[in-house]
């Protein structure tokens, strides 16, 4: 099986963007959000492990 890198960072871009809207709603004060909080998504990305990626993937399909 192949797989396709770009719809993979799609999927993971779409996710992440997901999960950082549902994070600024919970994330009134951001005092309390984590350092790579404003981090790019594809810097957020690239910081990633494989299992962290394949897990982004798995979760929607």
């Amino acid at each position: 099986m192949q797989i396709d890198i770009e719809q993979v960072l799609k999927t993971v871009r779409a996710r992440l963007e997901v999960m950082m809207r549902m994070r600024i709603l919970k994330c009134k004060e951001p005092k309390r959000c984590r350092e790579d909080f404003g981090k790019p998504l594809d810097e957020r990305i690239r910081g990633m492990s494989i299992p962290e990626l394949s897990d982004l993937c798995g979760r929607g399909s």
